[in-house]
């Protein structure tokens, strides 16, 4: 039995080539067919995973994004001529991070930034500062506009819609936010249209303001020397989110402080630990790294540290003997 080779002529008989067959496409077979080749419930929670990640992971890395400016200024109406750049800063740092910013800290799980923990912690320890400051402000002066902003700010930052106390249906923090902001404005327009002496240091209530960020400050440091003896790595990294919130918050408002009592600052000798207690700050509130690192913690622990030691001895110096900031 003789065999006919495709490729050999004239031993046999003439070349009959073989049929020609449709070659597979390279890989076997198409993307398409491979997909409809799979389980139903394969495809069912290849497509959950993609949404999921889409959702959490796309979505929500693009509206949690940590914005530490530390260029962000008042605006004209926060700031009006003669008012408290201190109070104009606070109202603007709640306006910037409640209400024009994603607000994370009350945000349930179903929502894309309901897994940002680290945009939570910074913003909430934003509020946190601020309230703190505005309480310490409204406890040594007779402001109705004062007052009621800080009791707007007791509102703890994770209130939402929906929350488990009465009543059960509520105003989110980030509204309350606002309704602040107006109050501590409607302050600085009073304050710019008083008449008030010249000042010869930190009032009473400033003092008060600046204790406060003090013990805001100093246990954020205590925190941090806590996580790097025991916290996780995640731990490490919501508490570093945490630590620039504060430290964001307390330069700024140390800046308007500052601004507003340039000239007893000049005159008192204690320039150089103003400088040096808002440029530990500002350090603390640029420590933005891809991979956070234990050095990244130790750093911001020990910029805390010497910036809580300035503000201590500015704090010490007795206040002044004038009234101010709704005299």
């Amino acid at each position: 039995m003789s065999v006919q080779w495709p490729w050999r002529k004239g031993e046999v008989g003439a070349y009959k080539p073989l049929p020609e067959q449709d070659s597979p496409p390279a890989g076997g077979s198409s993307l398409l067919d491979r997909w409809r080749r799979l389980y139903p419930p394969v495809r069912l929670a290849l497509i959950l995973f993609t949404l999921i990640f889409l959702w959490y992971g796309v979505i929500g890395t693009v509206l949690a994004r940590i914005e530490a400016d530390p260029a962000l200024r008042p605006a004209a109406g926060q700031l009006p001529p003669g008012g408290s750049v201190a109070v104009a800063n606070a109202a603007r740092l709640l306006q910037r991070q409640a209400n024009e910013l994603v607000f994370t800290p009350n945000d349930p799980v179903f929502f894309p930034t309901g897994f940002a923990r680290r945009t939570a912690a910074f913003q909430s320890q934003i509020i946190l500062t601020t309230a703190g400051f505005v309480e310490g402000l409204s406890a040594a002066q007779h402001s109705d506009y004062l007052k009621a902003a800080a009791a707007l700010l007791a509102t703890p930052p994770d209130t939402w819609w929906v929350r488990a106390a009465m009543p059960p249906v509520g105003r989110p923090a980030e509204r309350v936010y606002a309704e602040a902001v107006n109050k501590l404005e409607a302050h600085n327009q009073i304050l710019a249209s008083s008449r008030r002496p010249e000042k010869t240091g930190l009032s009473a209530a400033e003092k008060q303001a600046l204790v406060s960020l003090i013990g805001m400050v100093e246990t954020e440091a205590v925190s941090i020397d806590g996580l790097l003896r025991d916290g996780s790595r995640s731990q490490q990294s919501v508490g570093l989110a945490s630590a620039r919130g504060t430290a964001f918050a307390a330069l700024l408002l140390m800046r308007g402080l500052r601004d507003d009592n340039l000239e007893s600052i000049r005159s008192s000798g204690q320039a150089a630990q103003w400088m040096e207690a808002i440029d530990q700050l500002a350090a603390v509130a640029a420590i933005d790294p891809l991979f956070m690192r234990e050095s990244h913690l130790l750093r911001a622990g020990y910029s805390l540290m010497l910036a809580g030691k300035s503000m201590t001895a500015i704090a010490a110096v007795p206040p002044a003997r004038t009234r101010y900031l709704g005299a």
